[in-house]
């Protein structure tokens, strides 16, 4: 019977020094606070900052410097740049106005259009499609080749066409996504109206520049927020955005270990040299992750390349000096 007793005595204190030890290692411990009502319901508690959520301003000038300098050495022609800190922290914009081409950034709303489907009916999901060249072939011509694509006669399903689409940017997935949703919508030009709802277009632009940082921005905002689609179809979008191959912009300014969920995109002009190389996406600094957006114009994709990298250093940097 005593035996019986020690145990139990043993097993609760074992219990309560777990829950000890659990609510110690969350991300934060906090007294939440009743008699606060008109605040931001996140700030009733007291939650412990990671980052120091202000002065931003010097950075700001710093990085108006480095473009400045850029455009002057003809490593680029215009530049714009857009910051968010997804914790309760501050935005930073530079030229955030100006009009860029989406090019293939245009992937994520498809991304997000089929996962808005499939939340009412998973099954889509599963349903084969097969690419088949009809004119030429949509990766041609391309600089950053995609490493993986769909191949011709060959059934994939709508999940696998996605995974090509996104993580390699794979036009062959593009086409048959694009041609097949058309086919299912009522909607006239459906993809263009989910990205005005979710305000990454300006119906203001010309036919081929109509996005801005500072618009595109908010789909990973709402990506991040849950703010468009569920919780698990929010997840699997950014769990696909952290797959993306590309290596050369963003993520070459930050740390191998750290994940970013990001989309690139390139556009060229047959009629003209300038070019255009984008990359947005969510920067998962330990718990105070941060959007960055940057879209650019130039006469050579891998300079611009490096234009965005070198941002993207400066800003993790900045974000990495600013630890409480």
């Amino acid at each position: 019977m005593k035996k019986n007793i020690n145990g139990i005595v043993v097993f609760i204190i074992v219990f309560f020094v777990g829950v000890i030890i659990g609510i110690s290692n969350t991300k934060y411990f906090s007294i939440c606070r009743s008699n606060l009502g008109y605040i931001n319901k996140e700030f009733r508690c007291d939650n412990k900052k990671i980052i120091k959520k202000y002065g931003y301003v010097e950075f700001k000038e710093k990085l108006k410097l480095f473009i400045n300098s850029k455009i002057a050495n003809k490593e680029a022609l215009e530049v714009s740049f857009y910051f968010r800190d997804l914790e309760e922290g501050p935005t930073l914009g530079i030229n955030e106005h100006a009009l860029f081409s989406p090019a293939s950034l245009f992937k994520v709303p498809y991304l997000v259009a089929y996962l808005k489907l499939a939340e009412e009916n998973p099954e889509i999901l599963n349903t084969k499609l097969g690419f088949r060249i009809e004119d030429e072939d949509p990766n041609k011509g391309q600089t950053f080749s995609p490493a993986e694509i769909a191949q011709e006669n060959t059934p994939y399903s709508i999940d696998e066409l996605l995974k090509k689409m996104i993580i390699y940017s794979d036009n062959r997935s593009l086409r048959v996504l694009a041609d097949y949703l058309n086919q299912i919508s009522s909607a006239k030009n459906f993809i263009y109206e989910i990205s005005y709802n979710m305000g990454i277009i300006s119906r203001n632009g010309t036919a081929n520049e109509y996005v801005t940082v500072k618009s595109y921005a908010s789909l990973f905002t709402l990506l991040y927020n849950v703010s468009f689609l569920d919780r698990e179809m929010s997840e699997k979008a950014l769990s696909l955005l952290a797959k993306t191959d590309f290596k050369n912009g963003i993520v070459s300014g930050v740390p191998s270990e750290i994940s970013v969920a990001h989309k690139f995109g390139e556009r060229s002009y047959a009629n003209e040299n300038t070019k255009q190389l984008h990359d947005c996406g969510i920067v998962y600094y330990p718990s105070n992750p941060y959007i960055i957006c940057v879209m650019a114009r130039g006469n050579d994709f891998n300079k611009l390349a490096e234009v965005i990298g070198s941002m993207s250093k400066m800003l993790y940097e900045e974000v990495d000096s600013r630890k409480l």
